[in-house]
């Protein structure tokens, strides 16, 4: 009996449909995908009960230690000015051990507090000597040292900021006729220095003013 072309590929297809299908090598195992694991945080150390937990300790920088020198006396500039300053070509000696002696005479004069000094010469060779300190707008001071000697009066005016630097000219300007004094007479008082003839009439009177010394009178 003849099919018809239509049925005979309907028999064909269902033939093979009954085969299992078997691929070169037998089946392969296909893997599942491994699980993702999720990132869990690590919880902060809890102290055990009864356990004190230990303090968290900041040390603090040591403070800065700030020195200021030792604020100098009257005394002290006299015994640490330099010695040609109190010398005249007459002398032999001013050193600072002379000095030292000077000051602890009987007829020494010495106020700390008003920053002035005189002495009366207990050597033979010595003028005496007078020293006034004047203190300037910034703190630091001015240095007048009077040598009184039998030939007149010597005015020096000292820096000890500018290791001892004569600054009369610079500091101390007076005329030619200021300029004729024989005695100077350093304030014990006050901040104004008198300058006298050979018969101890006033020539002048020079006042620190403004880091300045000027002539008032």
């Amino acid at each position: 009996m003849r099919l018809p072309v239509n049925r005979l590929a309907l028999t064909i297809v269902a033939t093979f449909a009954t085969v299992p299908l078997i691929a070169c090598g037998g089946p392969q195992a296909v893997s599942s995908p491994a699980a993702t694991q999720p990132t869990v945080a690590t919880p902060p150390a809890v102290a055990s009960p009864g356990v004190a937990a230990t303090p968290l300790v900041i040390e603090k920088a040591p403070d800065k230690i700030v020195t200021t020198p030792a604020r100098r006396t009257v005394s002290d500039y006299f015994i640490q000015a330099p010695a040609p300053y109190f010398t005249t070509d007459r002398q032999d000696d001013a050193s600072p051990a002379v000095r030292r002696k000077l000051l602890q005479a009987s007829v020494a004069v010495v106020d700390t507090k008003n920053g002035y000094i005189s002495t009366s010469s207990i050597y033979p060779d010595l003028c005496n000597y007078e020293m006034a300190i004047f203190r300037r707008s910034r703190g630091s001071h001015l240095v007048a040292l009077n040598l009184g000697c039998t030939i007149g009066d010597t005015l020096t005016i000292l820096d000890p900021d500018q290791n001892w630097q004569d600054v009369t000219a610079q500091v101390f300007p007076i005329g030619e006729k200021e300029k004729s004094y024989r005695v100077v007479k350093l304030p014990r008082y006050g901040r104004t220095i008198e300058l006298l003839d050979d018969n101890n009439q006033l020539v002048a009177k020079v006042a620190f003013d403004k880091d300045q010394f000027r002539i008032v009178k």
